[in-house]
């Protein structure tokens, strides 16, 4: 770390430590910038709503988006999935999603999976209708089906404020050919030139480059591994806009503190601007269904913030305003929408953002 990046990071740093001694003085004085992007990622709201589920504030059933605009949220997530076989996350259904968000004046990303399933660090798996192609057909399918699906919004009115070009793309995507890491590391040129295609599609229909580009990476926490991803990146001349990160405590043990240094760091070394795209937190340990849920032992909680509702509200709270002073430029809850209805069970309805019933909980409502 030499030079410019060096000066920037002591002068994040003592930036950081000064807003932190303000924050033991009173709380009070915390203010975000109208700017800062408050997000939710909304990919369940369909299957829900299809299903007859219902969302409340204060036990009267609302229209969802409707709840969201009095949160204040201003940007809104929608994972894409190419061919689910129950047609979830469909194409017709994001754009769908994102005109009722875009009538309310959010923002709009545009999460691109490049699979018919969940896409992360275990699980890329190319979509059944390109599972017979080799590289150099791959590549050709990438770049125009994200040139079809972005020209698609764009023909409905529903620009793409941001889009990733893959999931938790940490270990490549599109597996086996793009995938990297151990044995798999002599893939890098390859995943390289499937990204760079990907984000050709998207510049080809959008030539006034208005979509910023990110990428995912799971472990916001982890130094290295971010490390070694963008070095690679940069390293392969992959053009991108936004360093996009997930942040879960329970599954990474790692403090918030943990979290701003690495972030700090990564910041210095690549100067793109951060975007924390997946967090959450429990309310409950409860169960609302017989489905195992992700998280529910009480070890795995942050000892500042008791599975609670208040301290749920609690951790987002000071997440929202640490992520700030690191310099962030948003920070997005994921699966706060995803509660349980008979016959549709949730595996995170303990740290969705509404309870049981439905009914909004007060960490949806945090305010700066």
């Amino acid at each position: 770390m030499k030079g410019k990046g060096f000066f920037f990071f002591l002068w994040m740093m003592v930036f950081l430590a000064c807003g932190n001694t303000k924050e033991e003085i009173s709380t009070k004085k915390r203010r975000i910038p109208d700017d800062f992007l408050k997000g939710m990622d909304i990919s369940f709201v369909p299957e829900i709503e299809n299903r007859g589920g219902v969302y409340r504030k204060n036990g009267q059933e609302r229209d969802f988006f409707d709840i969201l605009d009095e949160a204040g949220i201003n940007t809104v997530r929608i994972r894409l999935w190419h061919s689910h076989p129950g047609g979830e996350s469909s194409l017709e259904k994001a754009v769908a999603l994102a005109r009722r968000a875009k009538q309310r004046g959010m923002k709009i990303l545009l999460d691109f999976h490049y699979s018919d399933t969940w896409a992360d660090p275990g699980n890329q798996s190319k979509p059944a209708a390109w599972s017979h192609l080799e590289y150099e057909e791959l590549k050709k399918a990438i770049k125009q089906y994200t040139y079809e699906a972005i020209s698609l919004c764009m023909k409905e009115g529903v620009y793409p404020d941001f889009v990733q070009v893959g999931n938790e793309i940490s270990s490549g995507f599109l597996w086996d050919i793009g995938r990297i890491g151990g044995v798999y590391d002599t893939n890098w040129n390859r995943f390289a030139e499937l990204l760079k295609n990907a984000i050709e599609g998207v510049r080809e229909a959008d030539k006034s480059l208005r979509i910023k580009i990110i990428l995912h990476h799971h472990a916001g926490s982890d130094y290295g591994s971010m490390d070694w991803f963008f070095g690679h990146i940069t390293l392969y001349g992959v053009p991108y806009d936004i360093i996009g990160v997930s942040y879960y405590p329970f599954f990474s043990h790692a403090s918030l503190a943990s979290l701003k240094h690495t972030l700090l760091a990564i910041a210095s070394r690549y100067h793109k601007p951060l975007f924390v795209l997946e967090t959450a937190y429990p309310w409950t340990t409860d169960y609302a269904d017989n489905l195992h849920n992700v998280f529910g032992e009480k070890d795995f909680l942050l000892s500042d913030y008791p599975a609670t509702p208040e301290g749920q509200k609690k951790y987002l709270y000071d997440f929202l305003w640490e992520m700030y002073l690191t310099g962030c430029i948003g920070v997005i809850y994921w699966g706060g929408e995803w509660i349980s209805l008979p016959g549709y069970g949730s595996m995170w309805e303990n740290m969705a953002l509404f309870d049981f019933e439905g009914d909004a909980l007060p960490a949806l409502f945090t305010r700066w």
